[in-house]
This record gives structure tokens, C-alpha cells and sequence, in this order.
């Protein structure tokens, strides 16, 4: 079997000593015996088994190593095939989150036009009071009154004719709006045995949206957790990006910023990758601290890693998406872009009301270029979605995302507050809810959303 030993290993001087050994062995075996003494063939066949228990020494710690590569590199395509698992159970279980507030919503309403309707079969009943007093005294009275007697006198005779008469007159009005009380009590108790199972429905759709929520936030932990790996990136990305915040005078000034930044590091990524490239070529292979990529390991870096607006993504482009894309929450638009702010100019976004700690998800997968407070904003969320494409959600109460980390399409990126905020409610939206402000930008210019928006989301959601 031919063997041929890998060039520059740990096992390069054990290597060496060997073919040396075997080299010896042969020259021993063919040499004349003018020149040396021939050694006996027990000698000979000792130092094989030696030289051979050597080679094969050699051989299971190479097969060790190779399987314990495989084995780690099984291992890292396991967390990768997790992590994308994990990102799939996490839009799942914000899509579920989303559903349930939707139904819950829904079943609202239908509790209250349930208690609407009772109360006006209950104002139709009360109006009727007068009715039902007199047919209760109206019955009273009969059976009160015994029947009349077979032998009587003829003036009672002829008054118990004329009472007969009056009463077969009066009997089948009396029937007839009996009738209709006993109808709208019906329609009561059937009121109220709906508004019962409602309110049943809602209680095990709370309960399942209570458990949902907690599935998600553990994922969310989860899905922290395993990016803990790139913390220090991570936090100088944020570091960076905080101080770009504090610097812009508007978001179209921040998102010229970010763009700014996110070239550089690009530039220098590629830079950092070019020369990896150069000294792998130029440089012993034993020398080269690489990543499997080709770039640099994360010790060797001095560049903090900020995503690349250019990087490839994993679905269609932004502009391959248009009547695709899902609002980000479960709500009621209040005012579309375009339309009046109520401050005398136009609306540059979407309002939509949703519920109390409603879920925020991403419209679209792309790369968080920032998450954190802004100016009047409160605390928002800006989406690189690539094609030069922003999305920017403000008006959340807690952010579960990072700047820096790509997100998928539905994948959870905050939560709403329990109130409207300030700022949202000086612009006269008519809703004591928490308001979510969405608003696309393309090239750092606003543009109209409603291209995207799936029809059906809008009327489910709108």
C-alpha cells in the first residue's frame, strides 16, 4: 500500500526517522558483503516489525486526526444547521405570536358588538315594561276568577257570555305579545350564552398567547446566546453606531452615516481578505492563521466587523418582493403614507395601532444597521433590506435585536409599549394604543409602502 506522508505535519521528524530507517534497511539488505557483514535474518526481520509497527503507529494517529476533523467540522455544519432551525422556529413562533393577537382582536370586537347587541334588546324590553305589567295582571286575574257554574242565574249566565266574548277578543292580542316578549328574552339569553363562550375563547387565546410569547423570548435568548461568540464585534459595531446617532441631525443624515460606515468596513473587509489571500500564497502553509474562508481569524483583526450593505442575501431582492411583504404587526392602519399628518404636511409613513406589548417583526430579511433610541423617535429600528432600500420602524417599548445582526423576513425584532407615546399622540391619531410608525426609504429619500404590502395582509391587518 502506498502511503504518502503529509508535508509539514507534527509527524514530519517521526516521518523522517522512518524513511531513513527503511532507506538503511535496504542498503543493509542489498550491499555486497565485501562491504559490510551481512546481518543475521532474525535481525532483519526485527527491525521490519519494528520500523513496521512504526509506519502503522503513524498511519492510526493520522486516521485519529482525520476523524476527529471530520468530527468537528459534523459539528460545526450541526450549529449551523441549528442556528438556522433556531431562526425558522423563531419566525414561526413570532408568526403564531402575531395570529393569536390577531384573533384576540377579533374576538374583541365580536364582544363588543355582542354587549351592543344585548343592550338593546334589553332598552326593547324595557320599553315593553308597560306591556308585560298588564299581561301579568291580565293572567292573574283569570286565574283568579273561577269557571262558571252550570246552573245559574240568567243574569249571570249573560254576563259570563259577555266576559267570554270580551276575553276571546282580548286573548289572542295578549298571546301575540306574549309571544313577542318571550322572543326578545330569547334573544337575551342567547346574547349572553355568546358573549359567555367568547369570553371562554378569549381566555384559552390569552393563556396560548402567553405561552407562545414565552417560546419566543426563549428562543430569542437562545439565539443570543449563540451569537455571544461575536460579543466584542458586537458591542464596537454598537459602540460605533451610537456615536453616528448622536452625530446625525435627522435619519436621512443617520442612514447616509450608516451606509458610510457600513462601505468602509466593507472596503476593509475586502482588503483584510486580499491580503489573507496574498500571504497564503506567499507565506509557509504552517504560518498562515486563516479562517476557513480566507480571512483573517478574529485575533488578527483591528477592524471592527460591521456588516456589508453589499453582502449576498438568501431570498429575492427588496424590488422582487413588491405585494409580498407582510406589516410588521397585527393592527389597524390610522393613516397611510401620504395622507394628512394632522400638523399641515403629509404623511411620510404608516401609522398602524396595534395592541398593548404587541410583537414587531421584520417586514423583509436584511441586516440591522441600528436599534436604539433616536431623537423624537423613541426607540427604533432601521432594516438594511440591500438595493439601497431602508425600513424604519419607531414607537416600540423593548428591542430584541442587535445592530449588526441579520434578520429573516417575519424574524421578531421588538415589542410595543402598553400606551401610545408622545410623540405619536400629538399628531392627533385618535387611539390611546401604542402606535408603530413604519417608513421605507429608498436612498435615503421616503417612499410609498404600499407597493409592497400583501393585499391580503392589508385586509387582515388593516
Amino acid at each position: 500500500m502506498e502511503f504518502t506522508l503529509p508535508k509539514r505535519t507534527r509527524y514530519w521528524p517521526v516521518a523522517a526517522r522512518l524513511a531513513a530507517g527503511v532507506g538503511l534497511c535496504l542498503w543493509l539488505w542489498q550491499a555486497p558483503s565485501g562491504v559490510m557483514a551481512q546481518p543475521s535474518a532474525e535481525r532483519l526481520e526485527s527491525e521490519r516489525q519494528q520500523r513496521a509497527g512504526e509506519l502503522e503507529e503513524i498511519n492510526a494517529r493520522l486516521s485519529l486526526d482525520g476523524a476527529t476533523l471530520r468530527r468537528f467540522e459534523d459539528e460545526i455544519d450541526a450549529l449551523r444547521r441549528d442556528r438556522q432551525e433556531l431562526a425558522r422556529q423563531a419566525v414561526l413562533a413570532a408568526s403564531a405570536v402575531q395570529q393569536a393577537e390577531s384573533d384576540i382582536s377579533a374576538g374583541e370586537a365580536r364582544l363588543g358588538d355582542l354587549a351592543r347587541q344585548e343592550i338593546a334588546a334589553r332598552e326593547v324590553l324595557a320599553g315593553k315594561r308597560d306591556i308585560i305589567a298588564e299581561l301579568l295582571a291580565a293572567l292573574q286575574k283569570m286565574s283568579r276568577n273561577p269557571p262558571p257554574a252550570i246552573l245559574v242565574a240568567p243574569e249571570s249566565a249573560l254576563q259570563t257570555v259577555r266576559s267570554a266574548i270580551v276575553l276571546g277578543a282580548v286573548l289572542p292580542e295578549l298571546r301575540g305579545e306574549l309571544e313577542v316578549v318571550l322572543k326578545d328574552l330569547e334573544q337575551v339569553r342567547s346574547i349572553r350564552t355568546a358573549i359567555a363562550t367568547e369570553i371562554s375563547i378569549r381566555q384559552r387565546q390569552l393563556f396560548t398567547l402567553g405561552e407562545t410569547r414565552t417560546r419566543l423570548d426563549l428562543l430569542t435568548e437562545e439565539k443570543k446566546r449563540q451569537l455571544a461568540s461575536s460579543e466584542q464585534n458586537v458591542r464596537l459595531s454598537r459602540q460605533r453606531i451610537e456615536e453616528l446617532a448622536k452625530d446625525a441631525q435627522n435619519t436621512r443624515d443617520l442612514l447616509s452615516r450608516l451606509d458610510s460606515a457600513l462601505d468602509i468596513a466593507q472596503k476593509a473587509d475586502a482588503a483584510a481578505k486580499a491580503a489573507a489571500a496574498s500571504a497564503a500564497a506567499s507565506a509557509p502553509a504552517d504560518n498562515v492563521d486563516v479562517n476557513r474562508d480566507g480571512t483573517p481569524r478574529a485575533g488578527d483583526r483591528r477592524v471592527a466587523a460591521l456588516p456589508s450593505a453589499k453582502l449576498p442575501q438568501a431570498g429575492p431582492a427588496f424590488e422582487q418582493i413588491k405585494g409580498q411583504v407582510t406589516l410588521p404587526a397585527s393592527g389597524q392602519i390610522l393613516r397611510r403614507y401620504g395622507d394628512d399628518d394632522g400638523i399641515g404636511g403629509t404623511s411620510r409613513g404608516v401609522f398602524l395601532r396595534t395592541r398593548a406589548g404587541a410583537t414587531v417583526t421584520s417586514p423583509a430579511e436584511g441586516w440591522i444597521v441600528y436599534a436604539g433610541s433616536f431623537r423624537s423617535y423613541g426607540q427604533i429600528v432601521i432594516v438594511n433590506v440591500g438595493g439601497g432600500h431602508h425600513i424604519l420602524l419607531a414607537g416600540m417599548e423593548k428591542i430584541t435585536v442587535e445592530p449588526g445582526q441579520f434578520v429573516l423576513a417575519g424574524e421578531s425584532l421588538a415589542q410595543m409599549g402598553q400606551t401610545i407615546l408622545a410623540t405619536a399622540a400629538a399628531l392627533d391619531l385618535d387611539s390611546s394604543r401604542p402606535v408603530l410608525y413604519i417608513e421605507f426609504r429608498k436612498d435615503g429619500v421616503t417612499v410609498d409602502p404600499g407597493p409592497w404590502w400583501a393585499t391580503n395582509s392589508e385586509k387582515a391587518r388593516g
